[in-house]
């Protein structure tokens, strides 16, 4: 069932699907650390996969900053619903994300899985952020 909401979540993303209208949605927020990687060190899957899993895991590590500071200042019945809500938003992000590997031809996703995933993942922060 999840599986089925990410891929009609993943082709209203764009326009009628499109991948090129999908991959330009979620680049748009990487930072230019990311950009700068892919500069740097050449063009190719293996760089732009990389480049991307960094840009991740810099962004999931600012996620968890913030979450840190926003569970810390709740009560006990908000910390129970913000560590819900945040178990049920992982496995969104993970479905929709992970769709990519079933919808995007050869190397792509590669690349593509962890922008998106970088892109969720800055969504997320700046709502946390918001509930401070």
């Amino acid at each position: 069932m999840l599986g089925l909401l990410a891929l009609v979540t993943l082709a209203g993303a764009g326009a009628a699907g499109d991948p090129h209208d999908w991959h330009t949605r979620y680049t748009g927020r990487l930072s230019s650390t990311y950009w700068s990687c892919q500069r740097e060190t050449g063009q190719g899957d293996y760089v732009y996969t990389r480049c991307a899993w960094e840009e991740y895991h810099r962004r999931d590590a600012e996620l968890n900053a913030a979450y840190q500071r926003v569970i810390a200042a709740l009560s006990p019945e908000a910390r129970a619903r913000l560590r819900s809500s945040q178990r049920a938003w992982i496995r969104r992000r993970d479905a929709l994300c992970g769709a990519i590997r079933e919808r995007q031809p050869g190397t792509n996703a590669l690349h593509l899985e962890p922008q998106c995933l970088a892109d969720q993942t800055i969504g997320r922060t700046q709502w946390l952020v918001r509930r401070r």
